[in-house]
């Protein structure tokens, strides 16, 4: 049992199988359907999906017929399939998008394990849940939830990436620097590239100037430059 449930937890890639389209003038136009595989290439869960993502938590999103639903590891269905869009669950909570009022527009939201609507579908955009913050988009700025649905970072920035270490990048204009939870500016903007911080190294990876002339490395949670990549 205990080699099963590890099997079980390492599905997360998804198989990706080719079929002739049926009903297409062109027989050679390829169908794409997944299914999941364990880490020795069984397929675990049959090739039936028009779209999946990875698990995570122990569910995984999975789309027929334009509508995403969520899975268990053994293959079965747990949330319904009614969803436009919808992203891995994190800390408990999934991102999830239905049709908004505006034409081929979506609104996001969060739901729980169960389903349950936790968060209500009011906002243009979002990112998973991390360190106990949500990126959320309103009117084309970004601002973070906490897991409550109470706004703490109004929407301000351009762009943003997942709080790590209590730090967050967060793009105003063209450079990227780091918030903390407070929405503190504590890493000034002044990169034009980066990624959250590791939480094992406690280490972000920046980027000054562009790819062929600039020069990139590592930050510690100061700024402070650490060291440089060659």
């Amino acid at each position: 049992m205990e080699k099963t449930v590890k099997v079980l937890c390492m599905m997360a890639l998804a198989l990706m199988v080719y079929g002739n389209a049926i009903g297409q003038e062109n027989e050679l136009s390829p169908v794409s359907k997944y299914g999941y595989e364990d880490e020795s290439g069984k397929i675990v869960i049959p090739v039936q999906f028009d779209l999946a993502r990875p698990f995570s938590e122990g569910l995984a999103a999975v789309q027929k017929d334009n509508k995403w639903g969520f899975i268990n590891t053994k293959g079965a269905v747990v949330i319904a399939y009614k969803y436009v869009d919808a992203g891995p669950f994190s800390e408990g909570l999934a991102s999830i998008g239905v049709e908004g009022e505006e034409w081929f527009s979506y609104k996001y939201g969060f739901i729980d394990k169960t389903g349950k609507m936790v968060i209500d579908t009011k906002y243009d955009d979002s990112h998973l849940f991390s360190d106990g913050m949500a990126a959320v988009k309103l009117d084309n700025k970004w601002g973070y939830i906490d897991k409550t649905g109470k706004m703490i970072i109004k929407p301000q920035y351009d762009d943003v990436q997942e709080f790590s270490c209590g730090l967050a990048p967060v793009q105003v204009g063209e450079k990227w620097g780091f918030i903390d939870k407070t929405g503190k500016m504590v890493i000034k903007a002044q990169y034009d590239g980066t990624n959250p911080f590791d939480p094992e190294t406690r280490k972000a990876w920046v980027r000054i100037g562009d790819w062929d002339s600039g020069k990139s490395g590592y930050v510690d949670t100061t700024g402070k430059f650490i060291k440089e990549e060659y």
